[in-house]
């Protein structure tokens, strides 16, 4: 815990700010909402943030739409999660009718700014090459498709990522083809690049603007958002960082040192914040060692149809964060590496039937990874159960708990359950242990099952 003077005045401002505490209900969402709000109440010092996050002067739609209260009239409108995208604007470029009703019209809506805001999680490539794609083609409605290139080179959509963290590995660039026609199948190459700002960044532009009647609530509102967004960034600046050679158990999981009970983080509600963006550092991490060692991983998000071998992810359950690899054995079955708190487990899982019945038939193949110790007798509270099945970077051998499962409803009673699918034993990681050393233990064990 990187504790501090600079960090108790951090935490003590954001005590004080009224914004944070109403953020607390929504925290990632509150911020979209936020932006809406500026856009309602002044509509330039709205667009003129907009400009200074997009580093535009002037978007091209600014003077050919006209933006007006009256709905009919109106051809520009601000959105919050529209198409699952965080805050973003469209234009109306025509009307049509309605086929439910054919005495009335609807209009013809496009994206042109879309700006995607990751708080509690870094920015993933893949993530944004979906949005990329989603937004071009809700962009290239009721345009002919000849002129897709030119337009989107005159009048794109522009991208915006607002966080609090970026991998350094970060390509603000996503492209992908777009193909069109049945008989002469033409392409489009589409680029696209998103500005990345961070909230300091948000804040300097923020600070700045003065709202039209400078005397009114919103300008004090303002003021206390400017407020919590600076010491939101310093706090993740300064205490959220981490580095590969950072003890794992004092900075992931502090909870497991003795007479810790919480801080002032934890106080406040920012807890839940403070480890998933831990956890999604570590799973940066983690994927660039695996690249290392040559493993083809990929996020869970992306395997959609079950087909990767190798697939990892990071969640957050019972207010601890979680990061994991799957190994798939085969398309019924996976063995897990899971990381939750200071709990380090090998997990076998298998399709929503009893994991434990066919963990047993395949124990000859999978002793590397798992005890088989079958106890028929009550062990005393000393006992240990020791295992060579963990790597060395763990600096343990010491199944957890002491004591066997005697409330096993499968045939392995030396194993916990989590439903019948899911069967798993596991270490608890020592306080001498770095970061880096648990995520190489990660590797170790993945290129382990990979053998198997």
């Amino acid at each position: 815990m990187k504790m501090g003077a600079t960090i108790d005045n951090i935490l003590d401002r954001l005590e004080q700010s009224s914004m944070f505490h109403l953020s607390l209900g929504s925290k990632e969402l509150f911020h979209s909402n936020f932006l809406y709000w500026l856009s309602i109440v002044d509509w330039d010092a709205f667009i003129t943030v907009m400009h200074g996050l997009a580093d535009k002067n002037c978007f091209w739609w600014e003077n050919k739409f006209k933006r007006s209260e009256n709905r009919e009239e109106n051809e520009i409108e601000v959105r919050r999660e529209s198409h699952n995208f965080d805050l973003s604007i469209y234009i109306r470029i025509g009307i049509e009718e309605d086929e439910t009703d054919p005495s009335s019209v609807k209009g013809i809506w496009t994206p042109v700014f879309v700006l995607e805001n990751k708080m509690k999680s870094l920015p993933r490539q893949d993530q944004l090459q979906e949005y990329t794609k989603k937004a071009f083609y809700d962009w290239k409605v009721k345009k002919k498709n000849n002129d897709i290139e030119q337009l989107w080179e005159q009048e794109p959509v522009s991208f915006v990522l607002l966080s609090l963290f970026f991998d350094k590995n970060f390509h603000p660039q996503c492209d992908f083809i777009y193909n069109y026609g049945r008989k002469n199948i033409k392409s489009v190459s589409v680029k696209a690049v998103w500005k990345r700002c961070n909230y300091r960044d948000l804040y300097d532009l923020l600070n700045i603007i003065s709202l039209k009647d400078s005397s009114s609530l919103n300008q004090e509102i303002l003021k206390d958002y400017c407020q919590f967004i600076l010491a939101l960034h310093e706090l993740a600046e300064k205490d959220w960082s981490i580095l590969p050679n950072d003890n794992f158990v004092k900075t992931i999981y502090p909870w497991a040192l003795p007479g810790y009970h919480g801080d002032k983080q934890v106080e406040l509600r920012i807890d839940d914040i403070r480890q998933k963006v831990h956890y999604a550092q570590m799973e940066a991490m983690l994927k660039e060692m695996l690249a290392e060692f040559g493993i083809d991983a990929v996020h869970a998000s992306i395997d959609k149809n079950n087909e990767a071998k190798v697939i990892y992810n990071t969640n957050f359950a019972h207010n601890i964060g979680i990061l994991e690899i799957a190994v798939r054995l085969d398309n019924n079955c996976a063995i897990f590496i899971q990381l939750q708190g200071h709990s380090y487990a090998h997990a076998f899982c298998y399709d929503k039937k009893d994991a434990a019945q066919e963990l047993n038939k395949r124990r000859s193949r999978l002793e590397c990874l798992f005890s088989f110790d079958e106890l028929s007798t009550k062990i005393t509270q000393d006992y240990k159960r020791i295992t060579n099945n963990y790597p060395k970077e763990l600096a343990t051998n010491e199944l957890y708990p002491k004591k066997w499962n005697s409330r096993a409803k499968g045939c392995l009673h030396d194993f916990k359950y989590f439903g019948k699918s899911f069967v798993y034993q596991n270490v608890l990681i020592p306080e001498s242990v770095t970061i880096e050393q648990v995520l190489q233990a990660m590797v170790n064990d993945t290129l382990k099952c990979l053998k198997i």
